[in-house]
């Protein structure tokens, strides 16, 4: 006679447990685990006891012998923190682009910052402050500007590496990106001029990390003045041919700056301003220059 069936129960339950661990190099059973069900309730219920304290010291040593999970969440979170570390280890921040290979992190850290909102809102969550802190040890950003502009600014960061500045034209190859970079000289002209905007501080802080021009125009113009001072350094004065063969692009620019003077001193619409004038002047830039006569 069996004077204890439940004991002699557990025991047996253990051992098919003990079997499947060795089998398996774990002992997380599944839920629907058509082999044994009634191993996965017992497992599930080992997990109960253990939370509400009716675990026995005893059956709980046992179980630990052969590794057992008792709270999923914290081994999920284990496995996805590992993976994070790697993740920053090698790229020196927690973001984790959309179209990583390894869907399962992206999964993770999008789950974080889930349960982070859901705590920060009084909801329901499976955050605590041990998770909270072993993230924010990472440098994990709660909050990001959006997977998809942290994905785009990536991209933008990898064009710079290999040419040296953000300026993405807007060909076949590089379209996706041209808009990007587009939409931030936009957002930031609509911030200039106090208009809604969905660019951030944290935004500006790091395109400008990539020296990001935000008006091109601008950048343009002082390249094609540097090169007019190399002519003027080189030729004692500024008068650059229209069709000037060793730079055809500079003798055109000369031309339009003084289009664009003439435009302002006759308050036509006109981007010539006081600063380029000023630019010009220090130079020896002349604004008007008298063509030789034709000969007869």
């Amino acid at each position: 006679i069996d004077w204890e069936p439940l004991k002699s129960r557990w025991q047996q339950l253990y051992e098919a447990l003990a079997k499947f661990y060795e089998e398996n190099g774990h002992s997380v059973v599944p839920v629907k685990y058509p082999e044994d069900q009634s191993l996965s309730l017992w497992v599930q219920k080992q997990r109960r006891d253990y939370k509400t304290g009716t675990l026995s010291e005893e059956n709980e040593a046992q179980l630990r012998r052969i590794d057992f999970v008792f709270d999923l969440y914290d081994a999920a979170f284990a496995r996805g923190l590992e993976k994070l570390k790697m993740f920053q280890r090698e790229n020196g921040n927690c973001r984790v682009p959309r179209s990583h290979p390894d869907q399962e992190l992206v999964s993770f850290v999008k789950q974080q910052r889930r349960r982070y909102r859901r705590m920060l809102n009084g909801e329901s969550s499976s955050m605590t402050d041990e998770w909270k802190r072993k993230l924010e040890k990472l440098g994990f950003e709660w909050k990001i500007r959006s997977d998809q502009w942290t994905e785009n600014y990536e991209k933008l960061r990898s064009y710079r590496h290999e040419h040296g500045n953000c300026n993405v034209p807007s060909d076949n190859e590089h379209q996706s990106l041209y808009q990007f970079v587009s939409k931030q000289r936009m957002q930031y002209k609509r911030l200039q001029n106090g208009e809604t905007n969905s660019l951030t501080p944290e935004c500006i802080e790091k395109l400008e990390s990539l020296s990001f021009v935000w008006n091109t125009n601008g950048a343009r113009w002082m390249e094609r003045y540097g090169e007019l001072m190399r002519f003027q350094q080189e030729n004692g004065h500024c008068n650059v041919p229209d069709k000037y063969s060793a730079n055809t692009k500079l003798g055109s620019w000369v031309r339009n700056q003084r289009v664009q003077y003439r435009n302002l001193q006759s308050k036509k619409k006109s981007r010539m301003t006081p600063s380029r004038i000023a630019l010009l002047e220090k130079i020896g830039f002349q604004w008007s220059v008298r063509k030789p006569a034709k000969q007869q």
